[in-house]
């Protein structure tokens, strides 16, 4: 994506640092996974036309960075949280997670003893100690074109770049996997429509998961816009695919997912 792009949406992070700096801030991801290694800071997004949480997503997890709600991610198992890379490779790194959170400022609070890039924008975390949370299980194939899914996520809830505050409480927003994101991998998910609903400001690494029986799975962590549009929601999102990177997971964590 281009840099004048990030410059503005650098500036748009300002503005929200001073309006909602108890509660952090973070810019919805808009470049390339290459360049978010190397010239972002920490990039998350918010649901934008979503409802308040209507159940408790356990293994739900805000990423805190100085006390500040920066990102989300998802915990798959005691001891590790899937995340996107760009949040925890930025300036303003993640030192701790509070696990089970429904609010920017609420759940079971866990130092993070490491945290591990992987390829394009998908990260692992690493917690200092287990959480008593219930983890999710990692869907056992990508979502497909067609399949409906939820994302989950705190944050910005209007779609112009430091537009409004954060969201007070969990958001939730039912969609489904589509097609037409500009610069998606095969280890990637495009998700959402232009119906003015979907990730934006603030939830960067949160799930998105899928219905099995009575339960959730998860089969995607949030990356970034599949557009140029700098406003949120205004076309599909782009999503890391979890069970694409299982090998990784498993060979880093030590976990048979």
């Amino acid at each position: 994506m281009r840099k004048e792009r990030l410059v503005r949406l650098r500036a748009a992070l300002a503005g929200l640092a001073i309006v909602g700096a108890l509660v952090g801030a973070g810019v919805y991801a808009t470049s390339t996974p290459a360049q978010e290694s190397a010239e972002t800071e920490n990039v998350a997004d918010f649901i934008v036309g979503g409802t308040d949480a209507t159940q408790k997503y356990a293994f739900y997890t805000s990423l805190k960075a100085g006390g500040s709600f920066i990102c989300g991610g998802s915990l798959i198992s005691p001891t590790w949280v899937v995340t996107a890379k760009h949040c925890i490779s930025g300036q303003a790194r993640p030192d701790s997670v509070n696990v089970g959170a429904t609010t920017p400022r609420n759940g079971e609070s866990i130092r993070i003893k490491r945290l591990v890039p992987g390829a394009g924008d998908f990260g692992l975390i690493e917690l200092a100690s287990k959480s008593k949370a219930k983890p999710i299980k990692v869907l056992a194939a990508s979502p497909k074109t067609g399949d409906k899914v939820r994302i989950i996520g705190l944050g910005q809830q209007c779609p112009r770049p430091g537009g409004c505050g954060p969201a007070a409480k969990l958001q939730q927003l039912n969609t489904s996997i589509v097609t037409g994101c500009q610069g998606k991998s095969s280890k990637e998910l495009c998700v959402g429509d232009k119906s003015g609903k979907g990730a934006c400001f603030g939830d960067s690494g949160g799930p998105l998961v899928v219905k099995k029986g009575e339960a959730f799975e998860l089969g995607g962590s949030t990356s970034r816009s599949g557009s140029s549009n700098p406003n949120c929601a205004a076309a599909p999102s782009i999503y890391n695919s979890v069970p694409a990177f299982r090998s990784f997971i498993e060979q880093t964590a030590g976990v048979k997912l």
